[in-house]
């Protein structure tokens, strides 16, 4: 409306001046300035009719435009992944961030953003949005808030699942754990779902993720107790009393309670079983190892904090050297009183060892800074009674700090 009325006053201008009147007498009419109507005459006698109208102010030439070599190149790249023939698209996927991630692999300068990158995809049809399935029940699911990495562990088992080979038709089942707040997870794939299968893969993954707070599972029989006796205590919830593990079992029937881990496994069927073709046991775990070591390093997540950190990364130098000298000892025990042993020197010791790093403030073989005081002064061995026999600890001792070094830990556990 606003142009319609701007271009009257252009025609009406030039009419009056077509009619013998002058600029003073024009520029009252129009309430224009005198700049104005000049500019108008000028146009008019140039283009005619035509040049009485606004011309399109848009730049003609886009600057921030990605160019179109940048736009091949993106294509590309999407064309490569949806293939999954090269290592590092073996297991990734499609989207923008690994898209950007892949051509910062390759060096490639001026990368556009990922907003950007995801308009290109749409703009060429790649793109597919896949609808979300809503809550029938219209109830909002109960969780335990997960604030930092160790809060909360969701356990799950996938199976059974079967593989073909020339051998012929192998039954398992894959054991799955996630740290909802760290984003960290691990697997592990047995032939069985016994309860000391699923003890194994526990300590496997604290060994790699860390204690957690809360141990969440869904109501499986290898964890309960079985159906012959279901109101026992299983070997499963000792471990996770023996170690002060807080166990939660989620109600029959609501996965959404287990909405982290139930995620992580949809990923793993459609990017290892699906995607690979496994024709044994041995197989599918040294696939799943080369999935883990990709989601756990290169998996995108939208969530502020951005990649996620690995569990093991902030223990203690002197915790991980706990942790090797206790795997080791643990390939070598078979029942499971004995790895229940095992864990559980392993778990306390790397708690005693953290314990220490924060009371004198620096790590194993770290120098003193200014101001600090006490160092290490070797360790002494310690004797503790639990619920499947005696644990020998190695109880570390300090000097320069003005008393000795008491563990809470051990004091809380010991008596």
């Amino acid at each position: 409306m606003n142009n319609q009325n701007e271009y009257d006053k252009h025609c009406k201008a030039i009419q009056l001046h077509q009619e013998g009147y002058g600029f003073n007498k024009i520029l009252q009419l129009v309430q224009k300035s005198r700049r104005w109507l000049s500019k108008w005459l000028k146009r008019f006698k140039e283009q005619g009719l035509k040049g009485l109208r606004d011309k399109n102010r848009a730049p003609k030439q886009i600057w921030r435009k990605t160019p179109e070599h940048m736009v091949k190149k993106i294509l590309t790249v999407r064309k490569e992944l949806e293939s999954y023939k090269t290592r590092r698209s073996a297991f990734s996927g499609i989207g923008a961030e690994v898209i950007q991630w892949e051509l910062k692999q390759r060096k490639i300068y001026s990368i556009p953003a990922i907003s950007t990158i995801e308009k290109i995809l749409f703009h060429h049809g790649k793109t597919g949005r896949t609808k979300r399935r809503k809550n029938t029940n219209n109830q909002p699911y109960p969780y335990i808030k997960a604030e930092k990495i160790g809060d909360l562990h969701q356990t799950n088992i996938v199976g059974p699942r079967h593989l073909r080979g020339s051998k012929g038709v192998t039954r398992f089942y894959s054991f799955h754990t996630v740290d909802v707040a760290g984003h960290t997870a691990f697997t592990s794939q047995f032939s069985d779902k016994q309860t000391i299968s699923l003890c194994r893969h526990l300590i496997e993954t604290w060994r790699f993720m860390g204690i957690p707070e809360v141990s969440q599972m869904d109501n499986e029989m290898s964890a309960t107790g079985g159906g012959r006796y279901p109101y026992s205590i299983s070997q499963f919830i000792r471990l996770h009393l023996l170690l002060g593990i807080h166990l939660v079992f989620i109600p029959q029937e609501e996965p959404g309670r287990n909405a982290s881990v139930e995620s992580f496994n949809a990923l793993w069927q459609e990017r290892v079983l699906r995607r690979h073709n496994c024709p044994t046991l041995i197989a599918l775990k040294r696939t799943s190892e080369r999935f883990l070591r990709y989601y756990n390093s290169q998996w995108f997540q939208k969530s502020p904090k951005g990649r996620r950190i690995i569990p093991m990364r902030s223990l203690s130098k002197k915790s991980k050297k706990v942790i090797e000298k206790s795997m080791k000892e643990f390939m070598q025990r078979n029942s499971l009183v004995e790895l229940t042993k095992v864990g559980a020197r392993m778990m306390i010791q790397i708690a005693l060892e953290e314990e220490l790093r924060a009371f004198l403030g620096r790590d194993y073989y770290d120098r003193r800074s200014a101001g600090q005081e006490g160092s290490r002064a070797g360790s002494k061995p310690r004797t503790i009674k639990i619920g499947c026999g005696d644990i020998e600890l190695e109880m570390p001792k300090v000097r320069d700090t003005g008393g000795p070094f008491h563990s809470e830990r051990y004091y809380m556990i010991g008596r």
